[in-house]
């Protein structure tokens, strides 16, 4: 069997980079598209104009040297209603993306859900609380596979699954403190999950050589201090973060601790007999995650599920969590932790044996252009370089077998929260939070150091 290329490249997201959301293009809203501008902050609707600068993005991702490039379709772009009607000139615009990156040699990865649910399905259905949504993604994934299956091998249908839910409660109305919030969000999770298994299943029938990926967020979280307490804090915390939703999308099942919680506290989700076949036939085929940063915990029970506690510091950057004080962080306090994510690795390839794929990893700094139209971005280049030799060690000392390793962003894209400031990329977008500007792209130094990494399969660093 012939050895499969390490991919070296990029993610994004579609409502994080494309634009191109008037009434001339045929796409619907999406949640991402109703929410408030907070100040200081962006909309969704131009992002970095990507929808019409994607041949000018492209060669630049081909300058760069990517051997794959992971994104997101819009759901909306393809149903504007999410459901029903198909948009014929979203669906040729994803064809023509995805050619484009093929003729420039560039693996197109698919990723079917990155949280933008179409408002509508949001207000007709509540989104995913209810699971005439699952129907409606069957619909859209069933035609996503029959159209891309000659051109896309490699898929994940959903972004982050362990914090999929966050969304998906928030733009239901739910806080923390609402009483049925617990209940509500173990259905969530797991009609996601089901959605997820559906996903697998169109994918493997439709797709000849197909490989699917399951994808988290992954944390390592190290106890406070040796008291025993802590260290079983910390091992309930990687639980609940890390493996509650991996088990079922790469085991097929839910783990026994989690069920006993579940009932013990009467929020166990309805689930027939036929779901929890459905996730038991459909599994993953590798394991896909990102990484950014690691959490430090101690016994002190916290007021919400470490779920809701990460993914919430996640975006808004404030950490009800211990201070690591080994590791510097970043302007939005998230660790670097570069030993962190050899531990990642060695921890879920020996938990479930199945090859890893790095799908985001990166640093957001504030940044500006100078005099000579670039950035000299040398945190950046010592960031990657600390992280890649980690990797390189959990590879050829550890005997981790990994897929590839791609950037989030090549590209300076909006973040999560909706800033342009907090720039990932490789590639410098001059626009701001207030103003488009002209939009031109500009290389950082980091760009030719990175391009060098590509070129030397990542032995020189």
């Amino acid at each position: 069997m012939k050895e499969q290329q390490f991919l070296w490249g990029g993610s994004v997201s579609a409502h994080q980079t494309e634009g191109g959301k008037d009434e001339t293009y045929g796409m619907g809203k999406s949640i991402y598209d109703v929410l408030p501008v907070r100040e200081g902050r962006s909309d969704w609707s131009v992002a970095i104009d990507e929808y019409h600068r994607y041949k000018e993005d492209i060669a630049l991702f081909k300058e760069l040297g990517l051997k794959a490039y992971r994104f997101s379709i819009a759901w909306a772009r393809i149903f504007p209603e999410g459901e029903g009607k198909i948009n014929t000139v979203g669906l040729q615009y994803y064809h023509d993306f995805v050619d484009e990156l093929i003729k420039n040699d560039i693996e197109p990865i698919i990723c079917t859900y990155h949280f933008d649910i179409p408002l509508t399905l949001q207000k007709k259905y509540g989104g995913w609380k209810s699971k005439e949504t699952i129907r409606a993604y069957e619909e859209y994934v069933s035609l996503l596979t029959e159209e891309f299956k000659d051109k896309v091998k490699i898929w994940i249908p959903m972004n982050e699954q362990n914090g999929c839910h966050m969304p998906a409660l928030i733009f239901s109305g739910m806080k923390f403190d609402d009483p049925d919030y617990q209940k509500t969000k173990t259905q969530v999770i797991h009609n996601l999950l089901l959605a997820n298994a559906i996903c697998v299943k169109h994918i493997h029938k439709k797709v000849t050589d197909a490989q699917v990926g399951a994808m988290i967020q992954y944390c390592p979280i190290y106890p406070q201090t040796q008291h025993p307490l802590d260290v079983e804090a910390a091992m309930k915390a990687q639980n609940e973060y890390n493996y509650e939703v991996l088990d079922v999308m790469v085991r097929g099942e839910y783990a026994p601790r989690l069920l006993i919680d579940w009932k013990t506290n009467g929020i166990l989700p309805e689930m027939s007999e036929q779901e929890l076949k459905l996730l038991k036939e459909n599994t993953a085929d590798f394991v896909g995650f990102s990484y950014y940063f690691s959490k430090v915990t101690n016994q002190e029970p916290g007021k919400h599920d470490l779920n809701d506690l990460i993914f919430g510091s996640f975006v808004s950057g404030k950490s009800p969590f211990p201070q690591n004080e080994y590791l510097t962080a970043t302007e939005w306090d998230w660790t670097i932790d570069p030993v962190g994510l050899r531990i990642s690795m060695n921890e879920l390839y020996n938990r479930y044996h199945k090859p890893l794929f790095i799908f985001e990893s990166g640093i957001g700094v504030i940044e500006e252009l100078n005099e000579q139209h670039t950035v000299d971005d040398d945190y950046r280049i010592q960031y990657f370089k600390e992280h890649l030799e980690q990797m390189n060690l959990a590879m050829d000392v550890d005997g981790v077998p990994c897929m590839g390793y791609l950037t989030w962003a090549p590209i300076d894209i909006l973040s999560s929260g909706a800033e342009m400031k907090k720039r990932y990329g490789f590639i410098y977008v001059n626009r701001n939070d207030a103003e488009l500007l002209d939009m031109k792209r500009y290389k950082k130094k980091s760009f030719a150091w990175f391009q060098n990494v590509i070129k030397s399969d990542g032995k020189e660093l």
